[in-house]
């Protein structure tokens, strides 16, 4: 991805709304890392990515910051994702899951569900089970507190693992709800990918 292309302006104006969102919080500290990290990764960028993220989870561990830490892990682990290496992004997610429940972070666990909901669903017919139920776990966090590209994203999924099943009337409806939110939230870079699954359900 470039700045000429579509999603990276996406990508630019999420980064931006996460750093506002630190800003807010007064979590500064853990943001320029992970957020570059993420940025990287999302560029093809992988190894370098995952530098700016291991720096700022030293840093983190170091300074004994906990808010904010697992949100770190959770880049992490996209990170793997992003650059295939599922079984990595599995450890990363599934050790950070039990914590982030622990400590009552809502928000996190949803992501990490939908985490490995995901890398459940890239190993295939063989997971789509774990699949399913994961990200079932992460719809139903993201619709409680209202975190939007959390649903977009766990629904897509959800989709996808429906067709793997082969349960089209299933994959239809998440599917098409997924488009939904995602065009409605202009998140293009999802869009099309989304939208082109949907159009094997008709």
């Amino acid at each position: 991805m470039s700045p000429s292309d579509a999603g990276f302006a996406e990508l630019a104006s999420e980064i931006a709304a996460r750093c506002a969102d630190a800003i807010e919080k007064d979590a500064l500290d853990a943001v320029p890392d992970d957020a570059l990290g993420q940025a990287l990764a999302f560029t093809g960028k992988i190894d370098a990515g995952l530098g700016l993220l291991k720096q700022a989870l030293e840093e983190a561990r170091a300074t004994q910051v906990v808010y904010g830490y697992t949100s770190l892990l959770i880049a992490e682990a996209e990170t793997h994702l992003e650059g295939g290496r599922l079984n990595d992004a599995a450890r990363v997610a599934a050790e950070a899951l039990p914590p982030a429940r622990e400590r009552g972070e809502r928000g996190d666990e949803g992501w990490l569900s939908g985490v490995l909901g995901t890398i459940a669903l890239r190993r295939g017919r063989p997971a789509v089970g774990e699949a399913s139920a994961r990200l079932e776990e992460a719809i139903t966090v993201a619709r409680e507190l209202a975190m939007r590209p959390l649903e977009a994203h766990s629904l897509a999924g959800l989709g996808e693992a429906d067709l793997l099943a082969g349960r089209r009337q299933d994959a239809h409806a998440h599917l098409a709800e997924a488009v939904s939110l995602f065009r409605s939230a202009a998140m293009h870079r999802w869009l099309a990918p989304a939208a082109a699954l949907l159009a094997v359900t008709v």
